[in-house]
């Protein structure tokens, strides 16, 4: 395997997940100083923010002609979200989320699976299918301001972060928007390298390396808000960008690419393990009120069997 091609993979995900943290600081500032509400700032930039990484590699890989890449990328992500990195935290400390938050995010995001499996069972992409998601995904977001100025739910910790100077913000907004944008396209260019040489379809590669690299920022923000005894934040941010990476990725995606076919694996195998691993954490939350410590460790079994299954399906 060409050096290039490791060089690519590596610079792709770390020039993501600086360029998101960079544009999110940044922006955040920003809207701050011009007096934007900081919940709306919680519900926009810090929630489309976190999903950047996942939305600029399909994007990018719809641009180019790998949906393959795009779609695993956002299957995967939402598999991984759920079953590695919530399944790391668990094994750390019981998960938990508030009624609350259970009813509003984890009725969307069964919503959201269902749609999903519903809208592509014919394995097409389409642009009306497209604008659908997108319409869904702003609903949602309405619906989130609502419910949050009537219950006046806690801010994100980033919002309580002191203010950047207006310069320091503009740059990490243009530096973050670069980085996010090389990244993208060094991150495709190695992972349709990577997939060639090892005779392993596009969405496979999305499925697996793609969709952990992009899910990294998840990860690092997950471990931090365990550190803080937090656990309801991290099944809160998990469950939030699951929805987004569905509803809104999905939906530019579709949007983007028109007509064509999506990769048969995601079709015939993969979107059905997304949708029964959404349902079977959201029901054990339902019967036990959290993820106990004893599910993390079948979690990350139940990610290895995907893993393997992805190899020797190829």
């Amino acid at each position: 395997m060409d050096i290039s091609t490791i060089l690519a993979l590596v610079a792709g995900l770390v020039m993501l997940a600086i360029g998101a943290d960079y544009l999110v600081v940044g922006a955040i500032s920003l809207a701050r100083r011009w007096g934007v509400p900081l919940l709306i700032i919680g519900l926009t930039v810090v929630a489309w923010g976190t999903s950047a990484p996942e939305l600029v590699v399909s994007v990018e890989a719809s641009l180019t002609g790998h949906p393959g890449v795009s779609i695993g990328n956002l299957v995967g992500s939402n598999i991984a979200n759920l079953m590695l990195i919530g399944g790391i935290c668990a094994t750390i400390m019981a998960l938990g989320l508030t009624r609350s938050e259970f009813r509003r995010d984890g009725l969307v995001l069964v919503f959201a699976t269902l749609l999903f499996i519903g809208l592509f069972l014919d394995g097409q992409l389409a642009v009306w299918k497209g604008v659908l998601m997108l319409a869904a995904v702003l609903a949602y977001s309405l619906w989130m301001t609502v419910d949050c100025f009537l219950c006046k739910g806690q801010l994100p910790d980033e919002l309580q972060e002191p203010l950047l100077p207006p310069w320091g913000a503009a740059w990490r907004v243009l530096l973050g928007g670069a980085l996010l944008f090389f990244g993208g396209k060094f991150l495709i260019f190695g992972a349709v390298a990577f997939a060639n040489f090892l005779g392993v379809s596009e969405a496979v590669i999305g499925m697996t390396v793609v969709a952990v690299g992009t899910s990294l920022p998840e990860l690092a923000a997950s471990l931090a808000a365990v550190r803080r005894k937090r656990s309801d934040i991290v099944l809160g941010n998990l469950i939030g960008s699951n929805i987004y990476n569905i509803l809104a990725i999905m939906g530019v995606v579709s949007l983007i690419s028109g007509k064509q076919a999506m990769p048969a694996s995601v079709v015939e195998r993969d979107m059905w393990i997304m949708g029964a691993t959404t349902l079977a954490t959201l029901l054990l939350l339902l019967v036990m009120q959290k993820l106990p410590r004893w599910s993390g460790p079948g979690m990350l079994l139940i990610y290895a069997g995907f893993l393997v299954m992805q190899v020797q399906g190829s």
